[in-house]
């Protein structure tokens, strides 16, 4: 089990810059990455990857 707070703040954020337009390719990214690819939702760099891959913010934002 993997806590999720860092992807809930990941989806607010692109809701907030972009809507549900931005908001939803990045819920779609973050369920992707850890139902089928078996990666960590609450790992920093899964969700910078995710972040920068969607147009939500660069890496290193996300890491700060």
């Amino acid at each position: 089990m993997s806590q999720s707070t860092r992807a809930h703040r990941l989806s607010r954020k692109a809701y907030l810059l972009g809507g549900q337009k931005l908001q939803i390719p990045v819920l779609r990214a973050i369920y992707k990455s850890h139902l089928q690819d078996d990666k960590d939702m609450a790992a920093v760099e899964v969700l910078a990857d995710i972040a920068e891959a969607e147009g939500v913010m660069s890496k290193e934002k996300v890491r700060s």
